[in-house]
């Protein structure tokens, strides 16, 4: 039986670079209601992400908590910092390991297409504009998931210059 593995070619984006390309763009649509600034680091070792992980999320949150007790306001970040970490636990199998499939069969039925039948059924994925892709990618997230519109962009940019 043949098996047929449809992803991103050879050339396709890392985790690093798919990352690094959304932070990218979030310096020209930045998101409005971020707490604090967005960056990333790629670690090699799990000691050290632990350690970043406690005193660049964890120790914030709680800091934050108290100040929110203090204020008479209910505490929420230690909570929403915990549920974010449990994502990046499952997740981490994934983003650690730089995946590689075999797209051989999908290949070769590509080249076994017609040229008719390679405009009409466009599945390779050489010429994809993954620039274009993380655009849309994240202002799909802006809109759709976040609620944001367009309106906001100017107060989020100086927002995000600050």
């Amino acid at each position: 039986m043949l098996i047929y593995n449809f992803g991103s070619p050879i050339d396709g984006p890392t985790w690093k670079e798919f990352f690094s390309g959304l932070l990218d763009i979030n310096k020209i649509y930045p998101l409005h209601n971020i707490i604090y600034f967005p960056f990333l680091f790629f670690f090699r070792s799990k000691i050290l992400y632990r350690i970043y992980v406690w005193l660049g999320h964890f120790l914030p949150a709680l800091l934050m908590d108290a100040a929110n007790i203090c204020m008479g306001r209910s505490p929420r970040m230690w909570k929403l910092i915990i549920k974010r970490d449990k994502d990046f636990e499952m997740y981490e199998s994934l983003i650690i390991k730089d995946w590689n499939y075999s797209t051989d069969n999908v290949q070769a039925m590509w080249d076994h297409l017609s040229e008719k039948d390679q405009q009409l059924f466009n599945f390779n994925m050489m010429g994809f504009d993954w620039t274009k892709y993380f655009m849309d990618y994240h202002n799909g997230i802006r809109h759709y998931l976040l609620n944001e519109d367009d309106s906001t962009l100017e107060i989020s940019r100086i927002k995000y210059k600050r």
